[in-house]
């Protein structure tokens, strides 16, 4: 199967528009002549088709498919920006609804600033040729995070019990994360007593992004099993 080429717009009062760099893309890298049909995501998870115009506007636009929401929300520990790349990339080739970098005692300090961060859930998007861009929160300390957030939820345990990942797939999934050196032991009783169940993977110790892919890879194949 040839891979499709998804280019990312910008709607504004009902129209679409290709950035520049989309259009250069377009035009100097695919080889696209304008006018002509493409296909195209806004990332709100539809795929729509639509007449390219010289100026990147986007005109006769009809809707071809829409993707279901993801439920999966990745909460992890700040760590280097080129991990942190990774697990954006990856996850979201994937499927996540929502990243939300976490303040922990072991965490990195400077996370990727929300511009690069949006760059690269663009990028992930059409290369994956998905519809649903997630949204990348502003860091937060685990006691700020809102209630929702410790329902449904799990958080990597490297040593002690594993209580599993049996998720109810009817409401948001919440995976939580340590940096590379781990949450502390307070930071674990404190998940432990928001009721978040520990949970591993029974492999060697696994790096940050490493454990955020094979999660949602887990997740996704109980889905799956779930909806045959």
């Amino acid at each position: 199967m040839s891979h499709r080429n998804v280019f990312y717009a910008r709607k504004e009062c009902d129209k679409f528009q290709l950035s520049d760099d989309e259009l250069h893309h377009a035009v100097n890298v695919i080889r696209i002549n304008p006018p002509s049909r493409i296909n195209f995501t806004d990332g709100s998870g539809v795929l729509y088709e639509g007449m390219l115009m010289p100026d990147g506007t986007l005109t006769d636009v009809i809707e071809v498919e829409s993707d279901e929401s993801e439920l999966i929300n990745i909460l992890f520990g700040i760590c280097e920006k080129s991990r942190m790349r990774i697990i954006l990339e990856k996850c979201t080739e994937i499927g996540v609804h929502e990243f939300i970098p976490l303040i922990t005692r072991k965490s990195s300090k400077y996370p990727l600033n929300a511009g690069r961060a949006d760059s690269i859930l663009k990028s992930a998007i059409k290369q994956s040729g998905r519809f649903i861009k997630p949204h990348y929160r502003e860091p937060v300390k685990l006691e700020d995070l809102y209630s929702s957030y410790f329902v449904n939820a799990y958080f990597g345990s490297i040593e002690g019990e594993n209580a599993g990942i049996e998720p109810d797939f009817s409401k948001h999934i919440n995976i939580f994360i340590g940096p590379p050196s781990g949450f502390t032991g307070e930071e674990e009783g404190f998940l432990v007593q928001k009721g978040i169940k520990p949970f591993h993977i029974d492999t060697a110790v696994l790096r940050t992004e490493t454990f955020a892919v094979s999660s949602i890879a887990v997740i996704k194949y109980l889905q799956g099993v779930k909806n045959e």
